[in-house]
Formats: structure tokens, C-alpha cells, sequence
């Protein structure tokens, strides 16, 4: 139904990265890849993407929380 189409385009939109970027999110990567507690290590460089700017940081601390 057009209801549906509706919804699912809505949920797509929402999920839109540049969108999320908008509204401040930002993701962190390691020589391109997603970083996470397991491929991470206090020292690392990382690379922080936002909407509008790139920002290198190193992890200075490091807790596993899940």
C-alpha cells in the first residue's frame, strides 16, 4: 500500500548516513575500517568523520562496555 511505501521511505530516510552526520553524529576509522573494543588499543590513531570536518585523535583510554 501506499502507506507502506510511505513508512519504508521515511525509515530509509532516517537512516541516511549524510543525515545522520547532520545531526552530529560523527564515526571513527582506523585505515578506513570501523573501529570497535576489539580492534582498538590505547596509543591508536583514529580518524573522526563528521558532517563537515575530519579530526585525528588517540585513544587515551579505553573500557570495554558491553
Amino acid at each position: 500500500s501506499i502507506y507502506r511505501v510511505s513508512l519504508s521511505l521515511n525509515t530509509l530516510d532516517k537512516l541516511n548516513p549524510t543525515k545522520l552526520l547532520l545531526s552530529g553524529y560523527s564515526y571513527a576509522t582506523i585505515n578506513g575500517e570501523s573501529i570497535s573494543a576489539d580492534n582498538t588499543n590505547v596509543g591508536d590513531n583514529v580518524e573522526l568523520t563528521a558532517y563537515n570536518a575530519k579530526f585525528k585523535a588517540t585513544i587515551t583510554e579505553k573500557e570495554k562496555i558491553c
